[in-house]
C-alpha cells in the first residue's frame, strides 16, 4: 500500500498542495502534521511508522526552498508544482 506523510513548519501554512500531490500519487492513506521542523516529537510520523507493513511504500512530498517562489523549479509548465517524490519500499 501507498502511505504518505505531509508536513508544514507552522499553523498558517497550507497542506493542501502536499495532499493533492499524494492522493495523485495514489496513496490509500495520508498522514498529516503541523510541526516545526526543530521539534523532533512528530506524532503523525511516528504513527505513521507504527502502522507500516513490508510491502508498503512511503511517499513524501515536499518542494525545494527554491520552488516556494514563483520560479523554474514552482512550476513544470503543466499546471502542476514542482514536487520532489521520495519513495521507500519496505
Amino acid at each position: 500500500m501507498k502511505i504518505g506523510y505531509a508536513r508544514v513548519s507552522t499553523l498558517e501554512q497550507n497542506l493542501d498542495l502536499q495532499l493533492r500531490a499524494l492522493e495523485k500519487t495514489g496513496c490509500k492513506k495520508i498522514f498529516r502534521e503541523k510541526v516545526s521542523g526543530s521539534n523532533r516529537e512528530r506524532p503523525q510520523f511516528q504513527r505513521m511508522l507504527d502502522q507500516i507493513r513490508v510491502g508498503d511504500t512511503i511517499v513524501v512530498e515536499t518542494r525545494p526552498p527554491s520552488a516556494l517562489n514563483p520560479g523554474p523549479l514552482g512550476n513544470d509548465g503543466n499546471n502542476s508544482p514542482g514536487w520532489w517524490k521520495v519513495s521507500v519500499a519496505l
